[in-house]
């Protein structure tokens, strides 16, 4: 869904801007009410703390409404593939599990 809407670079790049933040991928994980949620996968910056809540009132000053994840994961590194894009399948499936 977000790579049909083409929200998905646009708020990987509100939550990358944020100066807590290191890396960032975007994913749509189901929902019970809408299908899909945005849900943000992020990785903090060396010595700094990332709240979740500051992280989604941050979108919220700078995306719609729609767009603004509906939750937030740290994990230590997001998993690229050698020419470095976002394996996002493997994001998916975390989650699932």
């Amino acid at each position: 869904m977000l790579e049909r809407l083409g929200c998905q670079n646009e708020v990987e790049g509100v939550i990358g801007a944020h100066p807590a933040v290191q890396d960032v991928a975007v994913i749509g994980v189901p929902h019970e009410t809408w299908g899909e949620a945005v849900h943000a996968v992020v990785v903090p910056r060396p010595g700094k703390t990332v709240e979740n809540d500051a992280l989604i009132a941050h979108c919220r000053t700078h995306l719609s409404a729609y767009k603004v994840p509906h939750s937030v994961q740290l994990i230590a590194e997001i998993p690229r593939t050698g020419s470095g894009k976002i394996i996002r399948y493997k994001l998916k499936e975390t989650m699932r599990a």
